[in-house]
């Protein structure tokens, strides 16, 4: 079957790689019949981890970030999509000689690896990270979704899609999963654990007690605006 795409564009001012565009496959015409589950952490889980650091002497976090993550699995069957030529800019299609695969304004194509926008995409990328992590005697737990730790080495971590949100207690640990995400993926390292999935975090590990502070500031403001919330001059109720 052949679907659509779309092309998406970002500004993203906390990412090293801040204007990204992004090519996505159009998942609302796509019928799939196959598993597209993924485990999910949710908020109270980090609070708990964050909680966790704090309470465990010389416990430290870390976040890691897979780049790319659904791109780097391959389908086990292929699924196809058509691109309006027109989407494209003349110079893109000038230097890889679209013209010459262009039918009725249209590019095809077969997609052979993970895409955004592909239903399947998500619980593939997943699963291909989870073989690699039990290879290496990384678990997840039972009945908590989103919570992985060693079978020997005291680091646990919580995996919400391809973040990962790390309390250890030995650096040679934090290398150790550090190193085999290394070996597949393109990985960004955030040894300060100052941000995970949009959540600004502050430490203050020196102090006594320990303490941990999170916020998400920029979120209300945001929305407000987004909204048009005007202020009501008289108290809600």
């Amino acid at each position: 079957h052949i679907t659509y795409s779309m092309i998406v564009t970002a500004i993203r001012d906390h990412k090293t790689e801040r204007y990204r565009v992004r090519m996505t496959a159009g998942g609302d015409r796509i019928p799939y019949g196959g598993d597209v589950e993924t485990p999910s952490a949710d908020i109270l889980l980090t609070k708990i981890l964050l909680n966790s650091v704090v309470s465990t002497p010389h416990a430290k976090f870390i976040t890691i970030d897979i780049q790319n993550f659904y791109l780097h699995s391959k389908l086990p069957a292929p699924e196809y999509m058509s691109l309006d030529a027109s989407l494209l800019p003349p110079t893109i299609q000038h230097q890889y000689n679209l013209n010459t695969i262009t039918t009725n304004g249209k590019i095809y194509m077969q997609i052979n690896r993970g895409m955004y926008g592909l239903k399947q995409s998500g619980h593939i990328a997943h699963k291909d990270l989870s073989i690699l992590l039990k290879r290496h005697h990384y678990v997840p737990a039972q009945h908590v979704p989103g919570l992985w730790q060693h079978a020997t080495r005291p680091i646990t971590f919580i995996l919400t899609t391809d973040d990962f949100a790390i309390k250890y207690l030995h650096p040679t640990d934090a290398h150790h999963l550090i190193n085999i995400l290394q070996s597949h993926y393109p990985i960004t390292v955030n040894w300060a654990g100052n941000h995970y999935c949009g959540l600004d975090i502050q430490w203050e590990l020196n102090a006594s007690p320990r303490k941990v502070t999170i916020s998400n500031f920029p979120y209300i403001p945001e929305l407000l605006t987004k909204i048009n919330f005007i202020p009501s001059r008289t108290p809600t109720k």
